[in-house]
């Protein structure tokens, strides 16, 4: 068991190689709500909690964020889409 974790890589950034990583939870994205305000209203201030509660790995060196799964921005882009979608139908039903 010893030999398996001397193996192992430890975690580190990969824009800058830098092994100080830290885990910091997502929250309310502004960015996102007022992209939503202005393009559906109201109801496009909910945007902003895509991917609220998620686990990121920010660097101490260089202050980035990344996804530690691996799943970059085409999640996001296409659940972003999806969600723009269900709005829109939902703004023609009863608007």
């Amino acid at each position: 068991m010893a030999e398996q974790n001397q193996n192992k890589k430890p975690v580190c950034c990969p824009y800058c190689a830098s092994t100080q990583i830290a885990p910091v939870e997502r929250s309310y994205d502004g960015g996102l709500g007022c992209l939503g305000l202005i393009l559906f209203g109201w109801w496009g201030l909910l945007l902003g909690l895509l991917g609220a509660g998620k686990t990121q790995l920010y660097c101490l060196n260089c202050g980035r964020r990344w996804d530690p799964r691996g799943r970059g921005c085409l999640a996001g882009c296409v659940s972003l889409f999806f969600i723009l979608l269900l709005i829109s139908l939902i703004a023609a039903l009863f608007g």
